[in-house]
């Protein structure tokens, strides 16, 4: 007899990480995935600027995909 199993995989994705501070908290919330906001071309307050979307992959080390985002 054949059984098959079915799995639903959840993944977190933390978005509008806007610090250092952010991302590490959400790494060590084994976050899957965290968002950063570049490139903005309207008014929001969630976009960083490049400089800092660098300091942010830089700490963290983590199993954490980063994401860039632009719009």
């Amino acid at each position: 007899m054949l059984y098959l199993a079915f799995f639903r995989i959840i993944i977190v994705k933390i978005c509008v990480i806007k610090s250092v501070e952010d991302a590490l908290l959400a790494a060590e919330a084994d976050a899957d995935a965290i968002n950063l906001l570049l490139g903005q071309e309207f008014p929001s307050e969630d976009f960083i600027d490049v400089k800092l979307a660098g300091e942010i992959i830089r700490h963290v080390q983590s199993n954490a995909r980063i994401f860039v985002v632009t719009h």
